[in-house]
């Protein structure tokens, strides 16, 4: 790829006495490794500004190219066309000339390459977000393949040539949260992959945080507790309710404490539209719990509620990363544990089905029962 700068073509006027207040971009394009221009329809997209190659045309122009912030003046440029891999890098531009760019695609299998074309937008205006940076890769054999791209004024893109099956999803802005997720990308050559909508959350953005604090076996609301979110802190009204109205999109620490209960404490991701948080509070006890069990419940088969036998239900430790109690029911579907104090997930296994459930079992001797599940 060459960035030429020619004098004369979309600069200064003569007598220099108006200051350009946007580029000019002038790219051609063809097969790489030839002097041959592309034979195909192409997208441009640079700065956010779109345009259209045409077939075997000599190059491609683009007016009213932003400068940007930066100095000397950047933009990115993403070039698509079927049959090639999607070409994207970021071009120095010229204040006083047309920035010339020349382009080479790298043709690709339509039968083993896919096309993914969508938007990003902000999440919470709803309105398009232009340069973001939207990147597919694939672990193919011992070798990470990569495409990506740049949206446009719109926050569209059209990326073409990455690998077919599960990509993993990354899309990047600026002021904004990184976004990772995992796409199914379908053969350009028998197929189309559905186009991906993709929302960012400012990272300057607050949101609304509300929840209840309850009594885990009775479920009973509970009044007067103290919760810490963060640097935030609140009381329970008499429905054992609380809200944070300005609440930091990330990670933040939530405590709770309240009298006669032992504390909960957990990491929580604090995002646009969460939902309400239930937290379960475990009544404090002087003694240590005495065997066979501090942990039961029951689980019922829906199918078959007369005989709850074959449920494997077992408790991993969030804290130590394994599994630290099993128990198989018997007909009353009833399953007893005993592990150290600490983060559990309840694991229920049945014939393909699986439930989990997060719980906190607390020192002191308190014994939690009632932690029933339904397949």
């Amino acid at each position: 790829m060459a960035v030429l700068a020619t004098a004369g073509c979309g600069g200064l006027p003569s007598g220099g006495q108006d200051i350009p207040t946007a580029a000019t971009v002038i790219v051609t394009i063809g097969p790489e490794g030839t002097q041959e221009p592309l034979n195909v329809e192409a997208i441009v997209i640079c700065g956010g500004v779109r345009a259209t190659y045409s077939p075997n045309e000599p190059y491609v122009v683009l007016k009213n190219v932003p400068f940007g912030t930066e100095t000397p003046p950047r933009q990115p440029i993403t070039v698509t066309a079927r049959g090639y891999r999607t070409h994207a890098e970021w071009i120095q531009l010229n204040v006083s000339a047309s920035t010339y760019v020349d382009v080479g695609l790298t043709p690709v299998d339509l039968s083993q390459t896919g096309t993914v074309q969508g938007t990003v937008k902000d999440a919470l205006a709803n309105t398009p977000i232009v340069n973001a940076h939207v990147s597919f890769s694939q672990q193919i054999a011992d070798q990470t393949v990569e495409v990506d791209g740049f949206t446009d004024s719109d926050g569209a893109f059209i990326i073409g040539g990455v690998p077919i099956g599960l990509c993993e999803v990354t899309v990047v802005a600026t002021g904004y949260l990184e976004y990772r997720s995992q796409v199914g990308v379908s053969q350009d050559a028998g197929g189309q992959t559905p186009p991906l909508n993709v929302t960012l959350v400012s990272g300057s953005a607050k949101v609304r945080v509300s929840g209840t604090v309850v009594d885990i076996v009775s479920g009973s609301p509970i009044a007067g507790a103290t919760v810490k979110l963060g640097d935030l802190s609140t009381t329970t009204d008499s429905n054992g309710s609380f809200v944070f109205e300005q609440v930091g999109i990330g990670s933040a620490e939530l405590v709770v404490e309240a009298q006669g209960y032992d504390i909960y404490r957990q990491t929580i991701s604090v995002t646009p539209g969460m939902r309400p948080l239930r937290i379960e509070l475990t009544e404090a006890s002087p003694m240590p719990p005495a065997p066979p069990h501090n942990v039961t419940g029951t689980v019922r088969i829906v199918s078959h509620p007369d005989d709850n036998s074959g449920v494997l239900v077992s408790a991993y430790s969030l804290d130590l990363g394994l599994t630290v109690a099993e128990y198989t029911t018997g007909p009353d579907g009833r399953y007893y544990l005993y592990v150290p104090p600490g983060n559990y997930e309840i694991r229920v296994s049945y014939e393909g089905q699986r439930l989990v459930r997060n719980l906190t079992v607390p020192g002191g001797g308190r014994i939690l029962t009632g932690i029933d599940f339904a397949l």
